[in-house]
This record gives structure tokens, C-alpha cells and sequence, in this order.
């Protein structure tokens, strides 16, 4: 037994194959914990994603919703309310219903040359989508909110945009994840900069080839413009770089708007 203790002592004396056992035993443990917590980080990232679309929503009136917006319950039952979930196929320009998906299961990729976001199913990499959150009171359809994302000064910024149900009129934006500059780029989620937005302009040009007018920042922005809104303070790149996104990604969408439009 003396011969063994020492044999299985000197074994774990040799670096290599005591750090290899170590490493060994962390990546069972590790993938021990992500199987075992799979389902609920695939929930709390669901429910994120809730949350910023009714932010946005709710941006005009955000301080009557903020202890809401707190409550897991509530951001379930609201959203499963007044949003309705729809997928564009890209590749047969066709918009699937959330009878036909499962929301939790869409893989949103970020493309890390220019921070845009494609979606895609784990079954058929080939096919992606676009998602679209229909916003509904009991009668109508009050508008629309489309997933945004791009590169600001320091980081991809990722969030979503409502436009109202006239295809012109922006109600919202909410930034999800950024990495900008605190009390600079960081401001763009805070409040009172992102309601800078609420009820400016943009001009999708529907039907057309003509480029998208879309909502933008300014150092001096014309006060009798629409879609024209003031900059950042001291955040010139973080603020070009969303008036670039806001504008490509309503580009991606417009093939979308199109169609709503003619279905609804």
C-alpha cells in the first residue's frame, strides 16, 4: 500500500500531468454547470430581450413602467399581451408566425466587421431571418420594432427601434449592449437621450429603390427638421456610428416594412 501511495505521489509530483488533471477535472465541473443551467441562462436571455422591446415600447412613458420593467412576471404577461413575434425569411422573402417558431431557440450572431446581427436556427444554418415585434392593443396594430446593432467608438452597440404604424414615425429606441464611453458614448442609454428620438421622422421610401431617409445625429441639428436630432456631447464616433446602423439596418428592413404593409 506504502508502494502505491508513493507510486500515486510521485505521479501527481510530475507538472504536466497535475496540471492536466486539474485542467481535467474544471472542464467537467464547467460542463457539469452549463448543462445544468442551460435552460435557465436560455430563459434570462429570452427575458432580456423582452424587457428591451417593451422599453422601447414604453420609452415616451418610461418612469410610469421602470418598477415594471423589474418584475419577470409582469415583462412575461405584458409582452405575451401586446407583442406579437414574426420571423422575415430571407431566403423566400416570407414572414413566418410565432406559431411556426420557437423565439428562445433563434441564434442572434453578430457579423464582427460591422457589428450587424443575423438570426438563425441551430437546424438549418442556411436560412436566416429577421425578427420583427408587431406591437398590438386589442383592436390594431400600433407599430413595429426592429432589432439595431453596429459599431460605436468602442464596441458593437445592440439594441431595437419602434416605428409607428404609419412606416414614418420613430417612438423608440432601447440599447441593450455597449461598451461605450461612461458619461459620453454611454449616455446613449440613458433616458434622456434616447427620447431625443421619440416622434422624429424617417422616410423608408417603400416600394422604391430610393435609399431610406433615416433619423439622425448632429452637432447643430435644424429644429424644423424631423429626423434630425442633436449629438451626443463629446461622443462624435459613437454618434456617427448609430446614425450609419440605424440607417443600414432600416435598409434591411425595408423589403420587411413592404410586405407588413401589404399583408396589414
Amino acid at each position: 500500500m506504502s508502494q502505491n501511495n508513493n507510486k500515486i505521489k510521485s505521479l501527481f509530483s510530475n507538472p504536466f500531468i497535475f496540471i492536466g488533471a486539474i485542467a481535467l477535472i474544471a472542464s467537467l465541473v464547467l460542463s457539469l454547470t452549463s448543462e445544468t443551467f442551460k435552460e435557465r441562462v436560455k430563459a434570462n436571455k429570452k427575458l432580456d430581450k423582452m424587457k428591451n422591446v417593451l422599453m422601447c415600447r414604453y420609452l415616451e412613458n418610461i418612469s410610469e413602467f421602470e418598477s415594471n420593467l423589474s418584475d419577470p412576471e409582469w415583462i412575461l404577461n405584458e409582452f405575451d399581451s401586446i407583442i406579437e413575434i414574426k420571423l422575415f425569411d430571407l431566403n423566400e422573402s416570407k414572414i413566418l408566425d410565432d406559431s411556426q417558431f420557437d423565439f428562445a431557440d433563434l441564434i442572434w450572431k453578430e457579423n464582427k466587421k460591422d457589428g450587424s446581427l443575423f438570426f438563425y436556427f441551430i437546424e438549418d444554418l442556411t436560412k436566416k431571418y429577421l425578427p420583427v415585434f408587431c406591437v398590438r392593443d386589442e383592436q390594431n396594430s400600433l407599430g413595429y420594432i426592429v432589432s439595431i446593432s453596429g459599431k460605436g467608438l468602442w464596441s458593437t452597440l445592440k439594441g431595437f427601434l419602434y416605428i409607428e404604424n404609419d412606416f414614418e414615425t420613430v417612438k423608440g429606441i432601447s440599447i441593450y449592449d455597449h461598451k461605450e464611453t461612461p458619461g459620453l458614448g454611454g449616455e446613449i442609454d440613458k433616458d434622456y437621450v434616447k427620447k431625443r428620438y421619440v416622434d422624429t421622422k424617417v422616410d423608408l421610401k417603400l416600394n422604391s429603390n430610393d435609399e431610406v431617409i433615416s433619423v439622425y445625429m448632429k452637432k447643430t441639428p435644424n429644429q424644423d427638421s424631423p429626423n434630425e436630432i442633436a449629438y451626443m456631447s463629446g461622443a462624435t464616433i459613437t454618434s456617427d456610428g448609430l446614425n450609419s446602423f440605424i440607417k443600414r439596418d432600416l435598409e434591411r428592413y425595408k423589403p420587411v416594412f413592404e410586405l407588413i404593409k401589404g399583408q396589414y
